[in-house]
């Protein structure tokens, strides 16, 4: 199931790499559009120190990881939401008469690669607020 949901996601990167110019553009500037939101969170603590009781370094892991999660379930399972639209349409008959499992055709159709920037960009963020705050990641004990 995991290999057919896998191949079915390469098959839509393969035909966005068909145009790799706006393939690169799209995901640059997916990584751009994110790191805004950094940009916005230094400038309000380049003019204080804490806020809400939260350092800049705290406010940076909470955006991380909250990106992260976020990205990674936008990248790999947005489509989801779109059934409504294929019943409306009614072409969610195509997907219920493959060999295939509906929702694993569902959660790859459409995939965009190209939102790989916005998981970059907020791993990157998690990693240095990791860094910064200290912490080990180990087991509590």
């Amino acid at each position: 199931m995991a290999r057919t949901y896998f191949l079915l996601l390469w098959t839509w990167t393969r035909a966005a790499a068909a145009y790799p110019v706006s393939f690169a553009m799209m995901t640059a500037f997916g990584f751009a559009i994110a790191a805004i939101d950094v940009g916005v969170i230094l400038v309000v603590f380049a003019n204080t120190t804490t806020l809400a009781g939260f350092s800049r370094e705290e406010v940076l892991f909470l955006y991380g990881t909250a990106g992260l999660a976020f990205a990674i379930c936008d990248t790999f399972v947005s489509n989801l939401d779109r059934v409504s639209q294929h019943i409306k349409a009614g072409t969610l008959d195509t997907f219920l008469i493959r060999p295939v499992g509906a929702w694993i055709q569902l959660a790859a159709d459409r995939f965009m690669a190209n939102r790989v920037g916005r998981i970059l960009q907020a791993a990157l963020v998690l990693g240095y607020a990791v860094a910064a705050l200290g912490i080990d990641g180990g087991a509590p004990g």
